[in-house]
């Protein structure tokens, strides 16, 4: 049993450290994780141990004050003899969190019944039932807002009609945003025509039809009027619409993606069709993939959202007051006998995350 929790501990200390020594210097904050990494190989570190290791790097006192916090955390979680988890068998992610149970040799007893308090996991992208303040899409709504900010007038949005209500939602928050339903027939010709190179080419057309013999260099101009698109499509289309829409648009344009991006990808080298776009993915899982630690993503979003749920609960179980989470949803506040606080970064997707 007791190699059993070490196991467990080792895997919520790397949430829980990276997270809990916040610095507002990035060379701090740097630092700590770095040295974060020789801590975690030990499940939990005298207290004493603990400050005269920080007071040896020269860490903040904010620091130092968090990591013990986080050390008297991971007491607590040790002293649980068990964590208990009430399920409804008929949940669709039943078999997903067995295997996330089994992974890391969690000291569990699981209820499997359908009685009004079992856990249902059914349409965990909308569920605001699973201890967070906001779904995952409500969350990276908010992500997309804040990246919108005064600049709403400059942004397009383009949709799939499984997406409308979402679409709906932004125009009523922000009348003065355009949006436009994506055209799948022919996506070179669609990004062509809403970027309006299609309209400059028409008009070069006109001008050489009026003197044919007179050569004339041309550089089709885009729309000056948007700075922003905010794709929020169907997963397989994103592979499609968006390089037609790099294409045309180069540079002039920040391209940012709905959470839907994520949900068809297998591997961390489809993110290259991203590349230099915004996407709504945790400075957990961007880190697993830079150091190579996470090369599969097939059903990345349903694997955070169970680890994060599964986490959160043993905080509640271990009766932790708060705690900042580096999670695979996002960055995540948690406070005792409140929902869980969820921030999803939106991150520029760079080849330099994937190894080839």
């Amino acid at each position: 049993m007791k190699l059993i929790k070490d196991s467990m501990i080792k895997w919520v200390t790397s949430f829980l450290f990276l997270t809990s020594c916040i610095s507002n210097s990035l060379d701090n904050q740097n630092s700590f994780q770095n040295q974060d990494r020789s801590l975690k190989e030990n499940a939990l570190i005298e207290e004493s141990l603990l400050n005269k290791y920080f007071n040896s790097q020269n860490l903040s006192t904010r620091n130092i004050e968090s990591a013990k916090i986080v050390n008297r955390n991971i007491l607590k979680i040790k002293s649980v003899e068990s964590f208990k988890f009430n399920i409804n068998p008929e949940s669709a992610y039943s078999t997903e969190l067995i295997k996330l149970i089994y992974e890391f040799n969690l000291p569990v007893s699981i209820s499997w019944n359908k009685n009004s308090n079992a856990v249902t996991f059914k349409h965990i992208f909308i569920n605001e039932s699973l201890g967070f303040c906001s779904n995952l899409y409500d969350d990276t709504l908010n992500a997309i807002y804040k990246n919108i900010g005064n600049t709403r007038e400059s942004v397009l949005i383009i949709y799939s009609k499984k997406y409308e209500l979402i679409r709906n939602k932004i125009v009523k928050d922000f009348s003065s945003i355009d949006s436009i339903l994506l055209n799948t027939i022919d996506s070179q010709k669609f990004a062509s025509e809403i970027l309006g190179v299609e309209e400059s080419i028409n008009r070069f057309k006109k001008i050489t039809n009026l003197s044919p013999s007179q050569k004339i260099k041309f550089f089709p101009r885009k729309r000056l009027d948007k700075k922003k698109i905010i794709l929020i499509i169907e997963p397989n289309e994103y592979k499609s619409i968006l390089p037609s829409l790099k294409y045309h648009g180069a540079n002039q344009f920040q391209y940012i993606n709905f959470i839907s991006s994520m949900e068809n990808l297998l591997n961390s080298k489809e993110l290259l069709d991203f590349e230099n776009s915004l996407m709504p993915i945790s400075f957990f899982i961007s880190n697993e993939i830079k150091n190579n630690n996470l090369q599969s993503l097939e059903k990345i979003l349903e694997r955070s959202l169970l680890r994060d749920w599964v986490l959160i609960n043993i905080l509640k179980q271990s009766k932790i007051n708060s705690a900042e989470i580096n999670g695979m949803t996002g960055n995540l506040e948690y406070k005792k006998n409140a929902c869980t606080k969820r921030t999803i970064p939106l991150q520029s997707v760079s080849s330099n995350w994937v190894a080839y």
